[in-house]
């Protein structure tokens, strides 16, 4: 059985909903469900939703905050279980979980996460 760490996604869920690896990351293969979860939003936000009524799109406040929530879940799950420090180089990086274990592997996938975070801050994602 996979282990469930509440605010992550592994990097494989089945069509049948469940979990099929014990890998979690933000990077390959796990970061276009974090980088999505964002981009949705704003999709939902900034474009669906004024469109909704002139161009006969379907908006759903329940979809959009569901997709807010998820992000928002999920950055804070990173920050404190995969946000590491680095004390040889000195360094911030985004470990990986695989099963119990702790990877210390920044993977170059993950790069994407500065320019996300800064878009989330941009969008203001939480009404701060």
């Amino acid at each position: 059985q996979v282990p469930i760490i509440a605010g992550h996604y592994p990097i494989l869920i089945r069509l049948n909903g469940t979990f099929g690896s014990d890998i979690y990351r933000w990077g390959a293969m796990g970061d276009s469900a974090y980088e999505y979860l964002l981009k949705q939003w704003i999709y939902e936000e900034f474009s669906r939703r004024k469109r909704a009524n002139t161009m006969g799109y379907f908006y759903s406040n329940a979809r959009s905050e569901q997709y807010r929530r998820r992000y928002e879940t999920a950055v804070d799950a990173m920050l404190q279980h995969l946000y590491k420090y680095n004390e040889a180089s000195k360094l911030y990086y985004i470990a990986e979980i695989e099963g119990t274990y702790l990877k210390s592997k920044f993977d170059e996938l993950a790069c994407f996460i500065g320019g996300n975070l800064a878009l989330a801050s941009f969008v203001n994602i939480t009404n701060d």
